[in-house]
């Protein structure tokens, strides 16, 4: 669980985890789209020479921005039967609208092997989390120029205090990169 006293704070987690593949969660999802997932292994697992159900087809048809598709639902397909669709050579060329550094984040989440349907990375307000743990906490001390107004106030130090009261096992306070920090 990597956490911040303001959200803006999250950036810097979000820019080590994604630099560095490993996928994460936040209140809003996790950092992997699903259907991009999905879409890439059916895309790897068709172009291998595998027989796909109509319904696996057709999402991955929709991702890639293919008309939609009439496929019979007892089907299974293979590559040879959508020889009007353009088979490059690695699912990076066929997902074409994906960004480039989307794409490098995705394939260095794969070469981790990395489990993108439960990360384990938690990226959170310390608000966010309230009542939940989690065996390994990191803590942000930086804050907001308006948190920093009212740093001393009881508000705050219990805010802190429900920070550094989520880890379970192990607790990791960074130390501030700015002068607005909550002081302990």
């Amino acid at each position: 669980m990597l956490l911040a006293r303001n959200s803006y704070l999250l950036r810097r987690y979000k820019e080590f985890l994604e630099s560095n593949g490993f996928p994460y969660r936040t209140v809003a999802g996790n950092s992997v789209k699903k259907e991009h997932y999905a879409a890439i292994s059916s895309w790897n697992r068709m172009k291998a020479g595998e027989r796909l159900p109509a319904e696996e087809v057709r999402h991955l048809g929709t991702v890639l921005g293919m008309p939609k598709l009439s496929l019979r639902e007892t089907q299974l397909y293979t590559k040879e039967d959508f020889y009007h669709w353009p088979w490059p050579k690695t699912w990076q060329e066929a997902f074409a609208a994906l960004s480039y550094r989307t794409k490098m984040y995705y394939q260095w989440i794969m070469d981790r092997g990395e489990n993108v349907l439960n990360p384990r990375f938690y990226l959170g307000t310390i608000h966010s989390v309230k009542g939940d743990e989690a065996d390994h906490v990191v803590l942000q001390r930086d804050v907001s120029s308006s948190t920093m107004d009212n740093i001393n106030s009881d508000h705050e130090h219990r805010v802190f205090y429900v920070g550094v009261t989520r880890a379970r096992r192990t607790l990791n306070i960074l130390a501030p990169q700015t002068l607005k920090a909550y002081h302990v």
